[in-house]
């Protein structure tokens, strides 16, 4: 009723070997994984305080450091 395919022991092997990367894959893909930037060190020219680059980077600023604070929580 078998083939000479199911009594090949390579076939068997790759087989499942397969299977492992299959698995591995899966597992992998399922993993809860957020991308993160806190290991990123960026620095940024805002101008004078009274200018509106300024203010931007100063709410872009407050931002990273509240997202900063929350991740650790």
């Amino acid at each position: 009723m078998c083939s000479k395919r199911c009594e090949d022991p390579r076939a068997l092997r790759a087989a499942l070997v397969f299977a492992a990367f299959v698995v591995i894959a899966v597992l992998v893909a399922t993993v809860g994984r957020t991308p993160d930037l806190s290991r990123v060190k960026a620095a940024f020219l805002s101008g004078s305080q009274d200018g509106n680059y300024h203010a931007i980077v100063a709410k872009v600023a407050a931002e990273a450091h509240a997202s900063a604070v929350a991740s650790t929580i």
